[in-house]
């Protein structure tokens, strides 16, 4: 059992910085014990492939906890929004575990994408629109807009990336997440609050 506190501040150029908290019950020794989240984005190399801990963690503000068994043992999916730049914005899906110790750990293996095994999976698009990262009860599936560029000649540049109305996701087969192109959803509708208001619209 956990608690994660999250949030983040917005600076004069554009960028933002991350914050947060995760309290942790260890029932072997009766204790709750409280972490401290340090956001190390700018310094950490290939992100999608880093196992990272809570001295050392990709930041962002998440808005979904998706618990899942993986054997016998509960782990989890966060789905993430990091307001890159004055330019882009990122869609992150994050996996969570804790040690023996209690101690949290980000990243795993476990994302089947293209034929290679991810820790982290991270989309960047351009700050002009919205993009749906959610968990789709009916799919039973992590389901996010599929990405295209508005001009062929932009290939390659997430500022002129947005939705193209199809969809992608990752859905579990019991040991990993596999990427489903062209994923069949039905109104993909962003998780909303107790005042029917989406959790996160961007």
């Amino acid at each position: 059992m956990f608690r994660l506190y999250n949030w983040n501040l917005r600076f004069s150029d554009g960028s933002y910085r991350y914050y947060g908290f995760i309290q942790y019950y260890n029932s072997r020794k009766n204790k709750v014990l409280t972490w401290e989240l340090t956001d190390q984005s700018d310094s950490i190399p290939d992100p999608e492939n880093q196992m990272l801990t809570h001295k050392q963690w990709w930041g962002s503000l998440y808005y979904l906890i998706l618990p899942y068994k993986d054997k016998k043992q509960t782990q989890y999916i966060l789905l993430g929004w990091d307001g890159n730049s004055n330019f882009t914005n990122k869609k992150i899906v994050e996996h969570l575990s804790f040690t023996s110790q209690g101690e949290p750990r980000f990243g795993k293996s476990v994302f089947l994408y293209d034929n290679k095994l991810l820790k982290r999976f991270i989309i960047e698009y351009s700050i002009r629109v919205s993009v749906a990262l959610i968990y789709d009860p009916k799919a039973d599936a992590i389901v996010w807009d599929h990405l295209a560029p508005d001009n062929s000649a932009k290939t390659g540049d997430p500022y002129y990336y947005g939705p193209d109305a199809s969809y992608d996701g990752f859905k579990f087969n019991g040991k990993k997440w596999v990427y489903i192109p062209d994923i069949y959803v039905t109104n993909p509708n962003p998780p909303k609050n107790k005042a029917g208001k989406p959790v996160f619209e961007k």
